[in-house]
């Protein structure tokens, strides 16, 4: 027997897209609407069992899908911008390259989930379950992790070490991170520490560079002289935060060379 669901605009109560079908379910309907490219926007899909569903490409801009079921769910390249998704269980779910800047996700479990290449930047993130996640490139920058069960390791070298950063797209600097410097990385390539000592400036061909100091205008104004140490205007302890304050660079050095193309600032 066929039976008709409809999704609805949880701000102005409008139906956004009906689905009728045998058996239905708002698994089926939900995966009829994107596999229909129809945009879920503000959809409300509170409570919603949608487990194993696969939503690849979802268009679900400020959607409520609060305390939903989205256990082993498929979200690849997902957009959930200010998504409501407190409560949910999205454990075992796949959300390579998803996108959900904003959204909410307190108290939610993520555990097992694959959040590769996810943009999780200012997203509500407390209390929320992350362990055994894979967060690898997952950009975390300026979210809420207070009370969050996390335990991704940070890949960081102790004592002295070589590091590499790209200057205004034309130089790279060969950096000695000292015993004392602070630093720090979160999930991406990238880390930061609060002072190096310069050591060579080099083009970006690996030759040495004709120069004795060179300015980054990134951000602020920073000169980097060869011989001195060079340190952050100041310091942010917290790892996740990898856009914050601090001496960005590369451990290594094609990294640096490559990072336009790879889309990191910095």
């Amino acid at each position: 027997m066929n039976s008709k669901i409809d999704i609805k605009n949880w701000l102005t109560g409008a139906v956004i897209f009906s689905y009728e079908c045998e058996k239905n379910t708002i698994k089926k309907t939900v995966e009829e609407a994107i596999k229909q490219d129809i945009n879920l926007g503000y959809a409300d899909l509170k409570n919603a069992d949608l487990s194993h569903a696969h939503l690849n490409y979802g268009k679900l801009y400020q959607a409520n899908l609060s305390n939903a079921n989205l256990y082993g769910a498929s979200l690849f390249d997902t957009r959930l911008i200010l998504a409501d998704l407190n409560y949910a269980n999205l454990k075992g779910a796949v959300l390579f390259k998803t996108v959900l800047s904003s959204a909410n996700l307190s108290n939610a479990n993520l555990k097992n989930t694959d959040l590769r290449g996810a943009i999780l930047i200012n997203a509500n993130l407390k209390g929320t379950d992350l362990r055994n996640a894979i967060l690898d490139c997952a950009i975390l920058d300026k979210a809420d992790l207070s009370n969050a069960k996390i335990d991704y390791p940070m890949f960081m070298p102790d004592g002295e070490f070589i590091a590499w950063k790209e200057v205004n797209g034309k130089y790279i600097i060969k950096l000695k991170i000292l015993e004392d410097s602070k630093r720090s990385c979160a999930t991406t390539f990238r880390c930061r520490c609060d002072k190096a000592l310069v050591l060579e400036i080099q083009n970006l061909d690996g030759s040495k560079a004709d120069l004795s100091e060179v300015v980054n205008y990134n951000y602020k104004r920073c000169t980097y002289k060869v011989g001195e140490i060079v340190e952050a205007d100041s310091w942010d302890e917290n790892r996740f935060n990898e856009c914050s304050h601090g001496i960005h660079f590369f451990l290594n050095r094609e990294l640096a060379v490559k990072r336009f193309r790879l889309n990191i600032p910095q």
